[in-house]
């Protein structure tokens, strides 16, 4: 083995480790960005579960002032008239509830396109490392043989793709 041949090959195992290296790197950061956005879901339910204690908590609130307005006035719990306003009271609450939750499916939703688009573009960039750790050996090993993986040699080399 020539002098040429023996640094092409050193240069390709170099080249290999080197791509395995950025490949570990692009996984582990690919993993890392689902991790915070498993995170990101985690905090938006807690947020989410915050709010509907409060919805719950504003309308139990509002019914107890409301029960003793229509006490003091001497209505009767149950008359029709108090039954509506309960029932109006309740309703209003409960649309507060179902908007909270479909701010939460929302988020979560978006939570995964980018969990999704994250991993994405992790296998991306690793196939990108592999392709150019690829083309650069195959270009390597052409040159070292004289010739050029991607052109004509002007000085009479080896010509793979061109003619």
């Amino acid at each position: 083995m020539g002098v040429a041949a023996a640094g092409a090959a050193v240069g390709g195992g170099l080249s290999i480790l080197s791509a395995a290296y950025q490949i570990d790197a692009a996984r582990q950061e690919g993993h890392a960005k689902v991790r915070a956005l498993e995170l990101r879901r985690l905090q938006e339910r807690v947020a989410s579960q915050t709010t509907g204690v409060q919805i719950l908590r504003g309308a139990n609130q509002l019914l107890s002032h409301q029960l003793a307005v229509q006490s003091t006035k001497g209505v009767s719990l149950g008359s029709p008239s108090f039954q509506a306003i309960e029932s109006d009271t309740l309703n209003e609450f409960k649309k507060d509830e179902d908007a909270e939750r479909l701010n939460l499916l929302s988020k979560e939703t978006a939570i995964s396109n980018a969990e999704r688009q994250a991993e994405f573009e992790a296998k991306m960039k690793k196939r990108k490392i592999l392709f150019d750790t690829a083309s650069s050996l195959a270009n390597t090993a052409v040159a070292a043989g004289g010739g050029s993986l991607l052109g004509a040699s002007g000085s009479g080399g080896v010509s793979v793709l061109g003619r």
